[in-house]
Order: structure tokens, then C-alpha cells, then sequence
């Protein structure tokens, strides 16, 4: 670790995977696997004055694989699999549950096309 940071991740083989940073920050910009797969994350600095989001996720060839959008409180208002995948939108207007008995959730999930598994094998890699 440098500066709080992890910089590598590795096993008795070498480097799994390594992660680089916006300079001057925490805030990760890539994550790049040993099998030259990567990830790139971008973020929204100005929804929130002085709050960051994470607004995409792309990968090695710039195709956004995750987007998130927030509304002016810094909620989630939409998160978006692969341009539709699988979409959920979030809305608070209803948050109060009027019926303690009864469950509620703030978003609703919209599915779009059937997600290939490979795809979701790629997802998932990130969260090493």
C-alpha cells in the first residue's frame, strides 16, 4: 500500500491485478488484470459540491460496461448495466412507507435484454 492505497494485488504467481489513481486522490481510475483486461472509473464532482460519484465504468476498449446518475441530494437515481442490460431506477418521492407492515424499496428494476454470462464474469472480476 502507498498513500492508503492498494497499489497491487498478487499471489505466489506475480500480479493479479494493479490499480492506479487520480493524482492527488483516493479516487481509483483503473484497475489492469495480469491478462491485460481492465477497467476505468469516472466520476461526478459536480452534482454534490465537494461530494464524488461514481458515474462510469468502462472497459480496456472505452466501451462503459456501468453508468450512475444522482440527483442534487446525492441519491441514486439511475444505475445501468451495458447500455440497458439491466437498468434500476430510483425514486424517493414515495420513501415514507405509509404501511410499516408491508415492504417497500425506493427502485425499480427494469430489465431489457437477456445478460450473457461472460459479461457478468467480466463484472464481477472488479470486485476482487
Amino acid at each position: 500500500m502507498s498513500n492508503g492505497v492498494v497499489q497491487n494485488l498478487s499471489d505466489s504467481l506475480g500480479t493479479i491485478a494493479a490499480y492506479t489513481y487520480f493524482p492527488g486522490t483516493v479516487r481509483l481510475k483503473e484497475v489492469t488484470y495480469q491478462d491485460g483486461s481492465k477497467f476505468k472509473f469516472e466520476y461526478d464532482t459536480t452534482t454534490v459540491a465537494g461530494k464524488t460519484f461514481l458515474k462510469t465504468v468502462k472497459d480496456a476498449n472505452d466501451k462503459i460496461i456501468e453508468t450512475h446518475e444522482y440527483d442534487l441530494q446525492g441519491r441514486a437515481t439511475t444505475s445501468e448495466k451495458e447500455g440497458g442490460v439491466e437498468k434500476y431506477i430510483f425514486d424517493y418521492s414515495t420513501w415514507n412507507n405509509p404501511n410499516p407492515n408491508q415492504s417497500y424499496s425506493p427502485y425499480t428494476l427494469v430489465k431489457h435484454k437477456k445478460e450473457c454470462r461472460r459479461r457478468e464474469f467480466y463484472r464481477n472480476k472488479i470486485l476482487l
